[in-house]
């Protein structure tokens, strides 16, 4: 009997984690067209102060991740591997799009106030937002709300 347990615990842990993987795969094809805006909006703030091709790099870099994350979170190729294989893969895919949305950060310092503040909105938005849409699974939210963390602890308000 008390082997029964340990494969019942097993089977409700990859039937969690296929759920999570199903829900957060979901994410990037409803999220492209607001966060392309998103990532638009701040290159737009930073045009006026940050060289432009290091704008162009960060917009190219933010878009080929979320479009990445489409492509590999919704391939056929992923099927085979066990849940927890692909709930790590979505992992460090969600923790890469933090990172690109964080680097904005990168031209925080140069913007006005007013586009300091808007930078700050969005930044806390999209870590909002990245959390809702994991279900607030750890491992979700952090690579997201890191570089708003970050930047608070290092600068302050």
């Amino acid at each position: 009997m008390s082997t029964t347990v340990p494969v019942q615990s097993s089977k409700a842990a990859d039937s969690f984690e296929e759920q999570l993987v199903g829900v957060v795969a979901k994410q990037p094809k409803r999220m492209f067209v607001p966060l392309l805006l998103s990532v638009v909006l701040i290159a737009g703030m930073a045009s006026r102060t940050a060289p432009v091709h290091w704008i162009l790099l960060w917009l190219a870099l933010a878009t080929a991740v979320m479009a990445g994350r489409i492509l590999i979170q919704t391939s056929a190729r992923l099927a085979p591997l066990t849940a927890r294989t692909r709930l790590q893969i979505t992992i460090g895919l969600v923790g890469a799009s933090g990172i690109t949305h964080g680097l904005s950060l990168c031209f925080f310092f140069a913007m006005s106030p007013f586009e300091q503040a808007v930078l700050s909105m969005m930044l806390v938005g999209l870590a909002a937002g990245s959390v809702a849409t994991a279900a607030g699974i750890d491992p979700f939210s952090w690579p997201t709300s890191s570089p708003r963390s970050a930047r608070l602890r290092l600068c302050g308000p």
